[in-house]
């Protein structure tokens, strides 16, 4: 589980314990200073107001193990995982046995006719990473899916060879999804940016080679896709991060792009908003075929 920010939760007895009465921790909580995410536990509203929603999620999660020791799958487990959803649900999604009974505040239950194997991280329980791939294969759209997927693979928690056999396996409702994942998803993609413009391709048809190497006077330099047949490569931009020096990590960029370009290569760049739109990548990369070399 990789948090960004730890936020601690508050019980009702911690916050007695330092000394804060009942009628100050009502008061509190009707002036929204403290927000309650289950009985007895609260966190700071100021903090909460801080995070993102994947945050806001996993805290929730915690503050339901506390509460009871569920098992977390689905989107739920995938966040806890720290593999990419891209759409953080509302509801907490958790196991349900054949045989029981009752609803959870917040949350959605899965029934499964056997337990799942799982795992415990940080005193949160969920399924397995490769349960987890299996269970957001049958029940998301492909490309939410295959994110989750190809960040599973990407983070080596598990081979391709485990995520190919439990999808072709994976039988019931969903088992069609779940073998179309398995012949699409790649441990290549290194964001889920990259998953969404390989789909992007696959879908208009577009031949493309994967992290592929280009050699240049000035060296040797990775594209995210190679588009065959032409001199044309797409990358994928999606949030930059500077590690060290923004200006220098710019000027690399610049010189990287150079470098390609002296060899004849077409360089297209796609962000965020393109990928939300497939049409749009597959338009803009037929554009660059028009600009492009053949080779």
């Amino acid at each position: 589980m990789n948090h960004k920010k730890d936020i601690p939760l508050l019980s009702t007895q911690l916050l007695l314990d330092r000394g804060y009465s009942k009628k100050f921790i009502a008061k509190e909580v009707k002036q929204k200073r403290l927000l309650p995410l289950r009985k007895g536990l609260y966190v700071e509203t100021q903090h909460w107001e801080g995070l993102y929603p994947s945050e806001r999620h996993l805290l929730q999660m915690k503050a339901l193990s506390q509460r009871c020791n569920y098992v977390f799958t689905h989107e739920s487990a995938a966040l806890a995982l720290g593999l990419p959803v891209l759409h953080v649900p509302r509801e907490l999604h958790i196991m349900a046995l054949p045989h029981s009974r009752g609803q959870v505040k917040g949350a959605k239950k899965h029934y499964y006719s056997q337990q799942p194997a799982t795992q415990e991280i940080l005193g949160i329980t969920l399924t397995t990473a490769v349960h987890t791939v299996v269970d957001c294969a049958k029940s998301l759209p492909l490309a939410d899916a295959l994110c989750i997927a190809d960040g599973a693979l990407h983070l080596k928690q598990l081979t391709p060879a485990q995520a190919f056999a439990a999808l072709n396996e994976a039988t019931g409702r969903g088992a069609r999804s779940c073998r179309r994942v398995a012949e699409l998803m790649s441990p290549l993609a290194e964001s889920p940016g990259e998953t969404l413009t390989r789909i992007a391709l696959i879908q208009a048809g577009i031949d493309f080679v994967e992290q592929q190497w280009i050699q240049t006077a000035s060296g040797s330099f990775r594209a995210d896709f190679l588009i065959q047949g032409f001199k044309l490569l797409l990358e994928f931009d999606g949030d930059v991060k500077y590690r060290d020096n923004a200006e220098r990590s710019v000027l690399a960029e610049r010189k990287r792009e150079r470098a390609l370009q002296n060899e004849g290569w077409t360089v297209i760049r796609v962000e965020w908003r393109d990928v939300q739109d497939p049409g749009r990548v597959a338009f803009m990369v037929r554009q660059g075929m028009y600009r492009a070399s053949r080779y």
